[in-house]
């Protein structure tokens, strides 16, 4: 018999018998967008988690648990590390599914018991990171967490390489005020993820050190990771490398850097990833004709629509040139609206939003499913992510002056541990009007985005209809045109 022949049978074989078996994590994703109620989901979660042993994976379907049932979820997480008690993944996931027992005494003990178990550092380091050196000024913070800081120490012994376990380290001493090692382990970073998700905090230490150079290596760390995650091309990668350097540019006031940069390179000037930048330079020079030029520009390459025009430059209320092009656009706008209206409306979705159950400031909990007969508008955002404060005042005012009746808004605080206080400061200093809830990282991945603000809008039958990923001028209007038509319905 030949050979080919041969593969064709055993392959036929496997197949037949079940041998090969659909991807788990797969399927519970599949059912997951399929199922209905809590009660469902959670026997899906119960259903999964013997048949995962990724550990990224196991901490998701907890996470999903959680937002459920937070109770069950402790019991089920408390029964199996009562049954593997020596166990270092059940004895992790146990202590991370109830808060009241994930003490630094139990933390430590986890470390002590398992010194080989990753996640026992990763744990220690990340609350450690989250309660107390992320934003810490004060020295003698190092003197309180001697023994959490001796666990990272030995963490690092253990995954030298570990990009968070290295982050934590560098900002250990950033405090200290021994800049040389902190950029000694923020430079040991090779996971551009971790880069990405704490890049605010890296960049702001950089800036107020003008360590720019350095900023640079991690910048193009960050580029590459771009690349590899197939999110740009190759050919586009010295351009974000740039739009990285102008951002820290700009924070730090660089005035002679950020005009050499747009006198080499013109081209960048009305660019959507740069013009920001260049305006707010020539703002600060009070440049007024350059810049009502540079917006004529924007405008013909159709780059900037009327309301960016209209509310965005008070400064060039008196200047001629600026006067007649925002005429021009007003027109245009205006003859323009049913087909905005159309393009719209016609990416209209009909999957089942993806269930949850989130506290507000005061821990009091809201359900998804409890919700529906209402329009939900959905706005994921984070205290560091300035398009989302951005979104924010548009959204606020899109409330009060353009919201029908029978629709609610959640902003949802997501991408953000450690800074519940400051997203409830920031909400109560700008006084916004939207619900304000916080979910785990995780529920990103369950409504599939990588990056905010995420805005989406969920019909009455509970059904994901519109989303928008990134803030854009029109914001206001899109949302009026997508809540009347499912009122609609």
């Amino acid at each position: 018999m030949h050979k080919n022949q041969i593969l064709m049978i055993v392959a036929m074989l496997i197949l037949g018998s079940g041998l090969w078996a659909d991807d788990p994590w797969q399927d519970y994703l599949t059912r997951m967008q399929e199922s209905k109620s809590d009660q469902e989901q959670i026997t899906l979660i119960q259903e999964t988690i013997p048949k995962i042993s990724d550990i990224n994976n196991l901490r998701m379907l907890q996470d999903a648990w959680k937002r459920r049932d937070p109770e069950s979820c402790k019991a089920f997480f408390k029964d199996q590390y009562l049954s593997n008690p020596k166990s270092a993944e059940h004895h992790y996931l146990y202590l991370r599914s109830d808060d009241s027992v994930a003490t630094v005494k139990a933390q430590i003990e986890l470390c002590k018991k398992h010194p080989e178990f990753y996640w026992g550092y990763r744990m220690l380091s990340a609350n450690l990171f989250a309660e107390k050196l992320a934003d810490a000024k004060d020295k003698a913070v190092l003197k309180q967490e001697k023994k959490r800081l001796k666990y990272l120490d030995k963490g690092l012994k253990h995954f030298p390489e570990d990009g968070f376990l290295n982050l934590v380290q560098s900002f250990r001493y950033k405090l200290a005020g021994d800049p040389a090692k902190a950029d000694k382990y923020l430079l040991r970073i090779n996971d551009s993820s971790i880069l990405q998700q704490y890049f605010q905090p890296i960049q702001n230490y950089y800036v107020s050190n003008d360590k720019y150079d350095v900023y640079g290596v991690l910048a193009a760390r960050m580029v590459a990771n771009h690349i590899q995650q197939g999110e740009i091309e190759t050919l586009d990668s010295l351009q974000t490398w740039y739009s990285y350097m102008v951002s820290a540019w700009e924070e730090g006031k660089q005035t002679e850097k950020l005009e050499e940069f747009f006198k080499a390179n013109p081209d960048y000037q009305t660019h959507p990833w740069f013009t920001r930048s260049y305006e707010n330079l020539l703002k600060a020079k009070q440049a007024y004709p350059e810049l009502a030029q540079n917006l004529a520009k924007r405008y013909e390459k159709e780059l900037i629509s009327y309301p960016e025009l209209k509310d965005g430059y008070p400064e060039l209320q008196e200047d001629k040139d600026y006067a007649m092009l925002l005429e021009k656009a007003a027109k245009e706008w205006e003859t323009s609206l049913p087909a905005r209206k159309e393009e719209a409306l016609k990416g209209r979705l009909d999957k089942l939003a993806p269930n949850w159950e989130l506290p507000d400031a005061e821990g009091k909990l809201t359900k998804l499913e409890d919700l529906k007969g209402m329009v939900l508008v959905l706005d994921f955002w984070a205290t560091w992510c300035g398009p989302c404060r951005k979104a924010m005042p548009a959204l606020d005012k899109w409330m009060k002056h353009g919201m029908s009746k029978g629709v609610q808004v959640f902003s949802i605080n997501i991408f953000d541990k450690g800074n519940k206080d400051k997203a409830i400061e920031f909400f109560k200093e700008n006084g916004y009007h939207m619900q304000l809830l916080f979910a785990e990282d995780t529920l990103a991945k369950e409504y599939e985005f990588n990056s905010i603000p995420y805005i989406c809008v969920i019909d009455k039958e509970g059904k994901l209809a519109y989303t928008q990923l990134g803030f854009s001028p029109d914001l206001e209007e899109k949302l009026s045109f997508w809540t009347q038509a499912l009122l609609g319905e």
